[in-house]
């Protein structure tokens, strides 16, 4: 199995200009404005379904951020700049971090678990909140078409990586 180097990098955006400082915030609004469709028992199903990846978050990972480079080959030159672990962090993180927000009165546990992830400590983690995450990757350059597949390629990860997925889960998913 392959092992993967934790990087201890923090992307640090570099000065922009006004406009296109305005264009990410503009971008990130409508990104993180966007109805929520969920009822609460998507949001308890898509929750246990996370839960299930996380066994598997290394191939879970490597799957999604490869699959999206397929899909969106503009997406490397992008990343191209960033330690593949880094890009890999930012992607897993913003994805537990969407998925953990989706009610986070469940997170608040009295036993070991998952913190952060990708199992890293909070202090080295690439943001701390999805918005931060979403800000750094408007920074980097990530479009609404870009999301639009990242989401689609998350459904298919989902979907074809984890060994636990259920029937249910695959109905939920579909």
């Amino acid at each position: 199995s392959k092992q993967r180097k934790i990087s201890h990098i923090k992307f640090e955006p570099g000065k922009r200009d006004a406009e296109e400082i305005a264009a990410n915030e503009a971008m990130l609004n409508e990104l993180l404005e966007v109805p929520d469709p969920t009822t609460k028992p998507d949001i308890v199903h898509m929750k246990d379904i996370w839960n299930k990846c996380l066994g598997f978050i290394g191939m879970t990972g490597e799957h999604f951020v490869e699959g999206l480079l397929l899909r969106c080959p503009d997406l490397l030159s992008i990343f191209g700049e960033i330690p593949a672990e880094l890009a890999f962090d930012m992607f897993v993180s913003i994805i537990d971090l969407s998925v953990r927000n989706m009610d986070p009165r469940t997170e608040v546990i009295a036993r070991e678990s998952y913190k952060v992830m990708p199992l890293r400590p909070d202090v080295d983690a690439p943001f701390h909140t999805v918005e931060e995450g979403f800000a750094q990757f408007a920074q980097l350059g990530m479009r609404p078409r870009h999301w639009k597949e990242a989401r689609a390629m998350f459904l298919v990860t989902i979907k074809n990586v984890n060994p636990y997925i259920e029937e249910n889960d695959e109905e939920l998913l579909a």
